[in-house]
């Protein structure tokens, strides 16, 4: 249909064990990269990952938007720092619209 959006969750750069039973990320972003259409990536919840490596593949998808939240059901998973979190923003909206969750407060420590 006409309004139609393809989304992802890509939580990381990196090979996950087993956060949940979705296809392994690489294999995500390629079929992201072969669809026609509005695309959006959700990172959530955000992993520890290498800025250049995300950034790269998350520019290849192409997306309108990407949606960045945190470990909102206290995992205990292996997130990264503010620092981090801050510059993956800052590079994605200079392709992409961001869309930071409130969830993701707890880990820059600011409001949004």
């Amino acid at each position: 249909p006409k309004k139609s959006i393809f989304g992802t969750t890509i939580e990381t750069d990196r090979y996950i064990e087993q956060v949940s039973e979705s296809p392994d990320i690489p294999c995500r972003v390629e079929a992201m990269k072969r669809l026609e259409g509005k695309k959006f990536v959700s990172i959530e919840p955000i992993l520890q990952f290498d800025l250049e490596r995300l950034v790269g593949m998350i520019f290849e998808i192409r997306p309108s938007f990407v949606s960045v939240g945190s470990d909102s059901k206290n995992h205990n998973l292996l997130e990264p720092d503010a620092e981090r979190i801050s510059e993956l923003l800052k590079r994605l909206r200079k392709f992409t619209e961001v869309r930071a969750k409130r969830n993701l407060e707890r880990l820059l420590r600011r409001t949004y």
